[in-house]
């Protein structure tokens, strides 16, 4: 009976650490939309690079979303109003939506993207569904790619293809 009641310990024990090792994973993916936000990533960095040719291709360069997966009826801004900037001292900034954006990005040479420490102003609008799938993707993405002609951002999560973008 002893026995029983040890593994039983153990067991119950190794769940809970299990199910809150899972909990902090998920808070530390989630995003949070209030206030002057900032979305928070798991794997924060505070050297924000990019290296190799996609510093040729990305440093200083401006583009608009043309593809959103699962957009669902967010309502995209017009024309360029929603635009990626990848800024000279290798940053990120642009508009979302109804709100401006800045933050850090790394790009390695293999095209593994992650953007961190992104935060936005704090305005109310009719793009709010739009830019909070703007703001998750960019979040969410892990990989990039830029087409050989110079003119198409690809970021994907995976083999998912989050956003396309066109160079503006």
């Amino acid at each position: 009976m002893k026995k029983f009641y040890i593994y039983s310990l153990i067991a119950s024990a190794s769940f809970i650490f299990g199910c809150q090792q899972d909990a902090a994973r998920e808070s530390t993916e989630r995003l949070r939309i209030e206030g002057n936000k900032t979305i928070e990533s798991p794997e924060e960095s505070t050297d924000a690079r990019i290296e190799g040719q996609f510093k040729n291709d990305l440093a200083n360069t401006s583009w608009t979303p043309t593809f959103m997966f699962e957009q669902n009826g967010a309502i995209k801004p017009e024309s360029n109003e929603a635009f990626l900037k990848f800024t000279p001292d290798i940053r990120i900034e642009g508009m979302a939506g109804n709100n401006s954006f800045t933050g850090d990005v790394v790009i390695s040479e293999n095209g593994s993207f992650r953007a961190a420490r992104i935060t936005t102003t704090d305005k109310a609008g009719q793009y709010s569904d739009y830019e909070y799938k703007f703001l998750q993707y960019l979040s969410k993405a892990n990989r990039v790619g830029v087409s050989s002609s110079g003119k198409v951002l690809k970021l994907y999560n995976g083999r998912r293809l989050l956003m396309l973008f066109k160079k503006i």
